[in-house]
């Protein structure tokens, strides 16, 4: 068995959302009752210790923030792209989701 410590950016988002992300901080001490799904597969959690974290200030995750902006413009651009190049294929016996216009949604 593969034991790992592990920082919220170190997990997948999955895996993060169960560990990271819960309103009471001390919730979920212990070995978790059910095993947690993530993509990767599942998981045996046991969380031994919690610290309490600090909000950053924008200034000091301000690149962290556009870069993610970025990478979220590009992989919607090439979506979009593929989605369009996708509708105007002609395959036959294969059903592509595929738009006409650029402006895809």
């Amino acid at each position: 068995m593969k034991q790992k410590k592990c920082g919220e950016q170190d997990c997948t988002e999955e895996l993060a959302n169960e560990l990271f992300h819960q309103k009471n901080p001390m919730h979920g001490m212990g070995l978790h009752p059910r095993l947690v799904h993530s993509r990767d597969g599942f998981h045996i959690v046991e969380v031994l210790g919690r610290k309490q974290g600090r909000q950053a200030s924008f200034a000091d995750a301000r690149d962290r923030i556009e870069a993610q902006l970025w990478q979220q413009a590009r992989t919607r651009a090439r979506q979009q792209y593929l989605q369009m190049l996708a509708g105007q294929a002609l395959l036959e016996g294969v059903a592509l989701q595929g738009a006409d216009a650029p402006l895809v949604q």
